[in-house]
């Protein structure tokens, strides 16, 4: 990576985002509390299972088949959709409910894992679209894309997002590029002309600049020791404001 202020870059046409610790913040992960909140509506157990028996089945289950795991370089690369891996859980241990699992993976979520917008994120995006700069997102996310986006538009009222794109909807998940080459075909673009911007090393970063795309390695809110990235050529930030100065940058470039 090169000193990108020098480096002279045209302006994107289109940058995509990341969701999680990106354009949104997730607190930190409660598995427990999700399925606390969602017990509240069983009407049967026929096991008996205490929300923190069910969690630990849940990660025996996770373990078993290579599902979340840390190690950013592993092969997971296909999407098991959340409403399914619930239901097998919970038909497994014969708990019933008086909602639908639609609607117990939305209390679930909200419970296990609420978000907050990051620092600026509102006047980054509100400048991308007074440049001209289209915007989208790409997630990697197991929930139902609805969820996602209801979430988003709460949120970040006033954004300009031409669409959402999530391994929930489409199987595959980042770093695999199909889902990258996906939100090109959306958008009708060279991958030349876009940048994708998100926190992980491997899935965003990597990935992205495997499809042609210049990577933004976002790490405001990363830890000191999170793993970097193997591609060479990338912009990056820890605040949004930087992005807004960088892509002033190649406003100058393009006068020239």
């Amino acid at each position: 990576m090169e000193d990108l202020l020098s480096v002279k870059r045209e302006k994107p046409k289109m940058i995509l985002f990341d969701y999680g610790q990106t354009l949104l913040l997730e607190t930190k992960f409660n598995g427990i509390k999700g399925i606390e909140a969602v017990m509240e509506y069983a009407t049967a157990n026929k096991d008996g299972k205490s929300p923190e028996e069910i969690v630990d089945f849940m990660d025996e289950m996770n373990n078993e088949v290579g599902r979340h795991i840390t190690n950013a370089k592993h092969l997971y690369q296909l999407e098991v959709p959340d409403i399914s891996y619930k239901r097998y859980v919970f038909d497994y241990f014969g708990i019933e409910f008086s909602k639908s699992y639609a609607e117990l993976e939305e209390i679930y979520w909200d419970n296990a894992a609420p978000a907050i917008k990051s620092d600026g994120v509102d006047e980054m995006l509100e400048y991308l679209y007074k440049n001209d700069i289209r915007t989208g997102v790409i997630s990697n996310i197991s929930m139902q894309s609805s969820l996602l986006i209801n979430r988003i538009n709460r949120l970040l009222p006033e954004n300009h997002f031409e669409f959402i794109i999530t391994s929930s909807d489409y199987v595959f998940r980042k770093p695999q590029r199909r889902i990258f080459k996906l939100a090109l075909k959306k958008a009708d673009l060279a991958a030349k002309d876009v940048w994708y911007c998100g926190d992980n090393a491997f899935c965003d970063v990597d990935g992205s600049s495997a499809c042609g795309m210049l990577p933004v390695w976002y790490t405001a809110v990363l830890k000191a020791n999170s793993m970097q990235p193997s591609c060479e050529d990338y912009i990056h930030i820890d605040n949004w404001k930087k992005l807004i100065e960088i892509i002033e940058e190649t406003k100058k470039v393009s006068e020239d």
